[in-house]
């Protein structure tokens, strides 16, 4: 633990439970301690981040949405085909990275997370976004790079906070690109800084 309430010790994180901001699961895992999410994640009442990384998820403990402190989810390298439903029950999450997992689609319900800032899902099975996207009108970075888009949900550019987009490594006609010139070159690589 650091003095920020930063653990990578699930061992450490039991002895002070109401310490724990921040949660990083992936080194249990390398060590060989950790074969699934933990139940007791209900303990940690003040966790903001949680880091989830190399474990076969498919669903998050039921104790994890009632945490009205959880801002980032972060989940790489888990092997997901669906993004759990119940993620967007934390009102409060602002960061939500998906990266290496076998997800094909998003759920229809970004407008349940109104204060979501940034979203990564990269090199997944992606081949659409849902509508209700377009309605995340907090998004401030967007990346989908290395996924299987062909397109994009009408009314995508109306997002009006959208800062960082990043397209690159899809099946994306140049049409489709050109409409998002503002953000991004004829490659779909993003304009700004932060990718």
């Amino acid at each position: 633990m650091t003095n920020s309430g930063a653990f990578d010790s699930l061992k450490r994180a039991r002895q002070a439970p109401n310490e724990v901001r921040f949660l990083d699961l992936y080194l249990e895992w390398r060590d060989g301690g950790l074969e699934a999410l933990p139940e007791d994640l209900n303990r940690f009442r003040n966790l903001e981040t949680l880091v989830i990384r190399g474990l076969n998820v498919e669903s998050l403990p039921d104790g994890l949405v009632k945490h009205p402190t959880v801002r980032a989810l972060h989940f790489a390298s888990n092997q997901m085909e669906t993004v759990p439903p119940q993620l967007f029950e934390l009102q409060r999450l602002e960061v939500l990275s998906i990266v290496d997992n076998a997800i094909e689609s998003l759920p229809d319900r970004f407008d349940r997370l109104p204060g979501l800032r940034d979203l990564e899902v990269r090199r997944t099975q992606l081949r659409t976004l849902p509508p209700s996207l377009c309605r995340a009108a907090a998004l401030e970075r967007l990346v989908l790079r290395a996924n299987e888009l062909t397109s994009l949900p009408e009314g995508m550019s109306v997002l009006k906070r959208l800062r960082v987009l990043d397209l690159q490594e899809n099946a994306l006609t140049p049409d489709v690109i050109a409409a998002f010139g503002r953000w991004v070159d004829a490659r779909g690589r993003s304009l700004h800084e932060g990718v």
